[in-house]
């Protein structure tokens, strides 16, 4: 499965229209679909030259077989659990390293189906499993050709895949890389030897568990690699062990790219224990395994330290962790009904450190349930667990030991209760906020207290519903508001998910309450239940004045119904199948509500500027047929600070008009709907990528030889509304065109026609004082084998115009890379490849870092899917002002491919697609409306607003040194218990919003 897609930006300068495409996807590039497409040709099997450079197009496939998961395993991690990846479908023909495949040759495989070899002609590089085979999903196929060479010799393959891949060469396995990953050019460099003749078979083997598939292959230039391998300095090779019998098998390079070196570095391989001490050293090359001894080896955890000497006398280190035996520390855990979960089942857990560290290869799952602590050498560590929440999805719960970690004793065996620890756990940190009680609302008081009361947990030994039960009611405001004859009436907070069928809490508040600070937007949520259908409902704010006469006006409740789209298929381990809530379509008629279902109204709360500070009353009005059926009573808390117009969080999310979602077709219509979808993002505090779009600098080249005559009349009354009055923070220059005035890109009068161009857009900036916002986005996710290129053009960026941002996003190595040191000043690495270290130092020389996340990376990291919980987007900004990242870019959030209303997937549910169109079904008229947003959208605005909130606490920091050490432990906190780690971060939404009145009160004082 794809950790990220495979991407180009196409375009010419300020004016371009930029589409994303996707490897084994669609391409949309002005309303036209170009999908690779593969030719079956049958004739016999294609023969490629050994000193072509060219991707092999051409091959023989036959497939797809199964590859099927074990009972109780549910996910692909694409390991030996990938049962169709070991097993060899061409027994029946002679084998994986005997088969001599023929066009048209059919035979009975394992799998009891008949297969035929057929040919095949990919008119791209990327051969597209994807869109060649069906069933193209938890499958496994084989492809064949054969090479031709003039002469027996060394060759080097080029190999990259999506998922899996072996190669065999004339019957001889050369490659095995079993690897969840996109397909990238070049990725494996694989050596080989060839026969003289045209005889030379390979056969390769593609594995795939789901979402994208295909793969590419060519020979290399040797040498060429070579000096880019001695050039780059990259990467470090990586340590693998694997018991075997009696012997632990260590090898350190197995698939590195050093293994091309004609002379291979010597590893050296060290057993210690815990404590430094030296049990075993042995000694192997780079890329072949050694083994150590395990008779007499006393059981318990050890680390294994690899090291070797790379070109250039680059000494480098790797270690890992093995665990010896089985270990005394077992952890049950177990379902509401008390069952023991299968292996690899949804309940996911694993060890951490003091500092909430996830520890590498901390658990171990037993055959029967339980688990076993592996680390036993990290004392004290702690336990998470990944637990179904509420209704919808799962999250992770930690479990600490009141605060004081587990300690692992040093004779003798553990038993660890996990979900019975997880509830003490919650216990104690919700009993830590009730003590802070001049920090609290009267209504969180009253909550926390509710809560608490009614899960005492007094029996010595609950039972396991009691127990879940105790959890779901210390991980959720979700809460009770009245019990009429008619109906179930409930509240939730913006930052939880509802369910179509979740039942009712048990829990009773007697008001809806939302704290919001001056300009800023926050919602709350009212679910009804009816017991019979209900007809012609409507859904009204009206407010209360108080002794002094002040109201909260009704013009700034708006109320908005919760629709819900169906998943059919989880992204990841958060989420499951069903109907998840996403879409906010205004709520501007009547409706009918359905019995025994939730229909969630979102009502949002906007305090204008000029609000006094202090707490609001009103009531939610539910009328049927214009008759009062409920008056909910409603609460609302206004900070006395107001946040400010300015967003301090940079951003860039690609968000266009589709005109067939609007019945529109020509460029003044396009250009009205267009504003709307401004304002809309201005609103939500995200910066569109392109703002300008339709409205760019008119270049025209004149003279012999040419130069730029530039017309900067609509661009300037485009961004005078957008940078000054909608205040975005950034904006997209544009890409470098292929050519310009017919010199190619990269050529002597090309360089100096950009030069000439762009330094005066450069200057215009500066004199309008946007230069700081704009910056190059002239290529994506740039593939390893395009570096040089791509170092090339960074070159040209800024030489031409250094001032101007030079924006790099990428997602093969930790991220800033040196290799684009002093040339890439605004970088943008996938979320999992953002290296804290690197950023803050290029940070301290004037660089911006930012990050971003697509269809990638998965849980357990917070990204924008349907089916993830409502937190997740919204700590990522948490997360950013704790670690210094200045921004965050997002592909697509109108990827409207396939209608949103009726497809939840795509390279993940929801993924590119944040917003809905502004009706369900394609009008037939022009219609002139804004898009629908929708709860991760306006948890996306919620999480900017937050971080609002913190910078603000950081800057009243200034008035007192109590209040400097006050804020000081605020954002300790926030950094070690909320997000310590990019995968490990705050789950519960109860300590999210305590800590967030805290903050506020923070600064209120």
């Amino acid at each position: 499965m794809n950790s990220s897609r495979s991407n180009k930006c196409e375009g010419q300068g300020l004016n371009m229209t930029i589409r994303r495409m996707a490897a084994g996807k669609f391409m949309i590039l002005l309303g036209v679909s170009s999908v690779i497409q593969l030719q079956a040709v049958y004739a016999q099997i294609p023969t490629i030259n050994v000193d072509s450079r060219d991707f092999i197009r051409d091959w023989l496939l036959c497939g797809p077989f199964p590859n099927p998961l074990p009972d109780g395993v549910l996910k692909y991690n694409h390991d030996q659990t990938c049962l169709g990846y070991y097993t060899d479908y061409l027994q029946p023909i002679g084998g994986e390293g005997g088969v001599q495949p023929k066009a048209n040759r059919a035979f009975i495989g394992l799998d009891g189906k008949r297969h035929t070899w057929r040919r095949v002609n990919a008119t791209s590089n990327y051969v597209d499993l994807y869109s060649l085979v069906e069933p193209n999903q938890e499958v496994v196929i084989y492809a064949a050709c054969k090479l031709k060479s003039d002469s027996a010799q060394d060759i080097l393959f080029g190999f990259g895949s999506n998922d899996g891949i072996k190669a065999w060469l004339n019957g001889d396995l050369i490659w095995d890389n079993h690897l969840p990953r996109s397909a990238d050019p070049d990725f494996d460099w694989v050596p080989a030897f060839v026969n003289k003749g045209s005889d030379n078979l390979l056969l390769l083997k593609i594995g795939q568990g789901w979402g994208a598939w295909g793969f590419y292959a060519r020979l290399l230039d040797r040498k060429d690699k070579l000096q880019i391998l001695m050039a780059d300095g990259a990467p470090v090779p990586e340590l693998e062990c694997e018991r075997t019998g009696d012997r632990l098998k260590i090898n350190m390079g197995r698939v590195s790219r050093y293994r091309i070196l004609d002379d291979l570095p010597r590893c050296t391989f060290v057993l210690e224990d815990v404590d430094g001490n030296e049990i075993a050293k042995t000694y192997s090359i780079l890329g072949f395994p050694e083994f150590i001894s395990l008779k007499d080896l006393e059981d318990g955890p050890y680390w294994i330290t690899g090291m070797t000497m790379l070109p250039g006398k680059r000494i480098v280190e790797r270690k890992t962790f093995y665990y010896h035996g089985t270990s005394t520390i077992r952890i049950h855990c177990y379902d509401r009904d008390g069952n023991r979960p299968k292996a690899d089942d949804f309940m996911s857990i694993e060890a951490l450190d003091k500092n909430r560290i996830p520890l590498s290869e901390g658990i171990r799952m037993e055959k029967d349930g339980a688990a076993a602590l592996l680390r036993t050498d990290v004392s004290p560590f702690l336990l998470r667990i990944l637990l179904p929440s509420q209704q919808l999805g799962r999250q992770w719960l930690i479990a600490d030991n009141q605060s004081k970690g587990f300690t692992a004793p040093s004779n003798g065996g553990m038993e660890i209760d996990l979900p019975l620890e997880v509830a003490k756990s919650l216990r104690l940190q919700l009993q830590s906020y009730l003590a802070d009680k001049p920090v609290l609302s009267e209504w969180h008081r009253k909550n926390l207290e509710a809560r608490l009361r009614q899960t005492a947990l007094n029996n010595p030994k609950p039972a396991p519903g009691e127990i879940y039960e105790t959890i779901n009611n210390l991980t959720s405001f979700k809460s009770r508001l009245t019990c009429s004859k008619s109906a179930d009436i409930w509240f939730a907070p913006n930052v939880e998910k509802v369910g179509r069928n979740e039942p009712t809490p048990t829990i009773e508040t007697n008001c809806a309450y939302v704290a919001v600070a001056r300009h800023e937007y926050e919602a709350f949520q009212i679910v009804l239940r009816p017991q019979t259908d209900m007809h012609n409902i409507t859904v009204h704010f009206v407010p209360s004045s108080d002794n002094a006469k002040r109201l909260f006006s009704a013009k700034n409740v708006s109320i908005s119904l919760v629709e819900y789209v169906e998943i059919k298929k989880t992204t990841d381990e958060y989420g499951t199948l069903g109907w998840w809530p996403d879409p906010l379509p205004p709520l501007t008629k009547a409706i009918s509500i359905k019995s025994g279902l939730n229909t969630t109204f979102w009502i949002t709360v906007y305090a204008p500027k000029n609000q006094p500070g202090g707490l609001y009353k009103g009531t939610i009005e539910i009328r049927s047929n214009h008759i009062e059926i409920e008056r909910i009573p409603v609460e609302i808390e206004v900070y006395d600070f107001t946040l400010p117009d300015e967003t301090h969080t940079a951003s860039s999310y690609a968000l266009y008009v589709n005109p067939q979602y609007h019945a529109i077709t020509n460029d003044k219509d396009i250009a009205q709907v267009h504003e709307l979808y401004m304002r809309f993002a201005a609103e939500h505090r995200i910066s569109p990528r392109t703002p300008h779009a339709g409205a760019g600098v008119h270049v025209q080249y004149e003279g012999e030889p040419p130069h730029p005559v530039l017309d900067f009349t609509r661009f300037d009354e485009a961004m005078q509304r957008y940078l000054d009055e909608y205040n975005f923070t950034s904006f997209d220059i544009g890409g470098l065109p292929a050519s310009l005035c017919g010199y190619p890109r990269y050529s002597q009068e090309y360089n100096r026609l950009f030069a000439e161009t762009y330094k005066q857009v450069q200057e215009h900036l500066r004199e309008k004082n946007w230069l700081s916002k704009a910056y190059w986005y002239w290529i994506d996710e740039p593939l390893t084998y395009s570096y040089p290129e791509v170092k090339e053009g960074l070159q040209l960026l800024k030489t031409s115009c250094p001032d101007i941002h030079r924006l790099l996003t990428l997602n093969k190595e930790p991220a800033p890379f040196p290799y684009f040191y002093n040339l890439c000043d605004l970088w943008i690495p996938l979320y999992s490849f953002y290296d804290e270290t690197a950023a803050h130092k290029r940070q301290k020389l004037g660089e911006l870092v930012w990050w971003y996340v697509c269809c990638g990376p998965l849980a357990p990291c917070p990204n924008n899917f349907i089916d993830h919980p409502a937190i997740n987007p919204r700590i990522r900004f948490w997360m950013m002002d704790a670690r210094g990242v200045d921004g965050e870019l997002y592909w697509s959030a109108t990827w409207w491919t396939q209608n949103p209303w009726e497809v939840a997937m795509s390279y993940g549910n929801g993924d590119g697609r944040l917003i809905y169109p502004p009706q369900r079904s394609i009008p037939k008229e022009p219609l002139f409306e804004g898009p629908v947003t929708s709860i991760r959208f306006e948890a996306l605005r919620d999480g900017i607003e937050d971080r609002e909130y913190l910078i603000l606490m950081r800057n009243s920091a200034e008035r007192s040194f109590e209040k400097k050490t006050q804020i000081r432990q605020i954002q300790n906190s926030i950094r070690r218990d909320f997000v310590p780690d990019l995968t490990c971060f705050e789950m519960n939404p109860i300590p999210l919003m305590l800590m967030r009145h805290k903050i506020a009160k923070t600064i209120e004082k």
